[in-house]
């Protein structure tokens, strides 16, 4: 480890063998902080093979109540590897990070494999949460779970989370869940599952503050014969917004249905600039749309926004389902329920409730 990056020595350490040791404090703590470099699990003789491995970093062990704690890990190898890098496999690797204060990850964290199950991912902070990228995926097996959590603060990502897997193995993809106390800021996240498998639910959910996609994509892809996860936005007391042309995204291209939208803010929804919720039932696909269900005080469609639902296969298409006390549909925005010209399914309903002004 990088000693510029931990800072002062506070601990030394003294003994021999593998058990017998002596740890004695060399100076007073002033927090209780984590500063790490890159950690990267690899054969010394062969860098460029991870293997697998768990992380479990944490200043909650017998916490002093008086000092105030964060965990940070930067990638000190200049993007090769990230922030922390493993193979998944058989072993299913996992990285727990658990702060007393806030958790900031400056890199990609990756627990991907080609072969087996994707690594679980689970942070959490009482107070903020700032990632990167978060990858999960898997060539063949289930993707892993990642599961972000701020007690009493605010998550943001910059990067994409994949929990994939593969679209020819029979694998599920993994489910993914955000859940903050202030605001939730992604730029995107994707779970698709194998051709036996399911892709998995995405939940987000804010309990005061507001929920920004900002410019990228929430995809649950189903290719197989069971339903595809569903993708859940919430915003309890807050509102929801996407924007410069962010999509949700919730598909079927096997015989199982594709999930379901689920949109729900105490005060307002909006979409702007090409942004856009979606079920399709593409070409080959057996299963039905899902449906896309919006429910608040104020809902916006602006600047070539829009709400779809379409088939391009033999299942039907879903429903939106809009339930509102004002709806403003703004330049150029549109609800569309579309039947391609080769489908043998059918369209969908659009549905409308809003108890005050259109």
């Amino acid at each position: 480890v990088n000693p510029d990056v931990i800072g002062e020595q506070i601990l030394t350490v003294a003994g021999t063998g593998s058990s017998n040791f002596i740890i004695s404090a060399t100076s007073i703590p002033s927090s209780a902080d984590i500063k790490i470099g890159t950690v990267l699990f690899t054969d010394a003789n062969n860098t460029l093979d991870p293997l697998a491995g768990k992380v479990l970093l944490t200043n909650q062990y017998q916490p002093n109540s008086l000092l105030s704690g964060d965990i940070q890990v930067t990638d000190t190898q200049q993007g090769q590897w990230g922030a922390i890098s493993m193979d998944g496999g058989a072993r299913n690797p996992s990285v727990t990070i658990n702060s007393r204060g806030s958790i900031t990850l400056d890199g990609t964290v990756k627990t991907s494999t080609s072969s087996g199950d994707g690594g679980a991912i689970a942070l959490f902070a009482k107070n903020n949460i700032n990632i990167q990228t978060l990858d999960a995926s898997t060539d063949f097996g289930n993707g892993g779970d990642i599961n972000l959590i701020s007690r009493d603060g605010a998550i943001k990502t910059t990067g994409e989370l994949n929990t994939n897997t593969n679209s020819t193995n029979a694998g599920n993809g993994g489910k993914i869940t955000f859940q903050a106390k202030s605001g939730i800021t992604t730029l995107g996240m994707r779970s698709d599952g194998g051709n036996n498998g399911v892709s998995g639910d995405i939940n987000v959910t804010s309990d005061t503050g507001t929920i920004l996609v900002n410019g990228g994509e929430i995809n649950s892809r189903n290719y197989g014969t069971l339903n595809g996860g569903a993708i859940n936005l919430t915003s309890k007391a807050g509102s929801i917004f996407l924007r410069n042309g962010s999509r949700l995204n919730a598909n079927t291209v096997g015989s199982g249905d594709a999930g379901s939208v689920n949109i729900s803010a105490r005060n307002t929804v909006s979409f702007d600039n090409g942004s856009a919720a979606s079920s399709s039932v593409e070409g080959s696909a057996i299963g039905n749309g899902g449906s896309i269900n919006i429910a608040t005080r104020s809902l916006s469609l602006t600047n070539d926004a829009t709400l779809v639902i379409r088939t391009f296969g033999e299942g039907n298409a879903g429903t939106i389902d809009v339930k509102a006390k004002q709806f403003f549909l703004g330049s150029n925005a549109s609800l569309v329920g579309d039947v391609n010209r080769n489908a043998e399914g059918r369209g969908g309903n659009i549905n409308l409730k809003v108890t005050g002004t259109i």
